[in-house]
């Protein structure tokens, strides 16, 4: 198709309102969508997110951000009073929808970072060829070194992924003693 049967052709859909019918249907989606998107946020229980559902939600505003910055920049320098009010409003939006956006990934950073130091120490684990439970792998080294730094057996359980049961079995397993008797104990005299 040449470019003057493209215009023509799109001269004749914009005379019968095809076009106009289409971007109205497109602009209406966009704001149903971001609309939804804002209330989904706003209702959000964090405790109960996955890091993925912001990274989601996250690349939702940037494509909203985009569009109204696109939106905005096409009838910038329109003088028509309706357009200057329709101005008003998509920046005032735009202002929001940049705010929600900067605290979602304020927050999915946070996420992302508690995740990866409550699961860095975490035990790989084997599976068995049989039925059953796979085998929790804790190593020496890895007990020492949380409990080198004072950790808690309760904290170094937590921080492995594993029940305090599992580590006292474990400790017992690896004759690793008890060794609050290094430590000073703080008397009230």
């Amino acid at each position: 198709m040449t470019a003057m049967h493209f215009f023509a052709s799109f001269k004749s859909k914009m005379a019968d309102g095809t076009v106009r019918d289409g971007n109205e249907r497109g602009f209406y989606n966009f704001v149903e969508s971001l609309r939804t998107l804002l209330i989904g946020i706003q209702n959000l229980n964090t405790q109960d997110v996955s890091v993925d559902y912001f990274e989601r939600a996250n690349l939702r505003l940037e494509d909203a951000i985009l569009t109204l910055q696109l939106l905005l920049h096409s009838v910038w320098q329109s003088e028509d009073s309706f357009l200057q009010d329709f101005k008003t409003i998509v920046e005032a939006v735009l202002t929001k929808v940049r705010l929600v956006f900067r605290v979602m990934t304020k927050y999915e950073e946070r996420n992302s970072v508690e995740a990866t130091v409550s699961n860095s120490f975490a035990c790989p684990t084997t599976k068995l060829t049989g039925a059953g439970r796979p085998v929790i792998v804790i190593e020496r080294e890895q007990i020492e070194f949380l409990r080198e730094l004072h950790f808690s057996w309760v904290k170094i359980a937590s921080l492995l992924g594993i029940s305090e049961s599992t580590l006292r079995r474990r400790r017992r397993e690896l004759n690793l003693n008890d060794d609050s008797e290094n430590w000073t104990a703080l008397t009230g005299a």
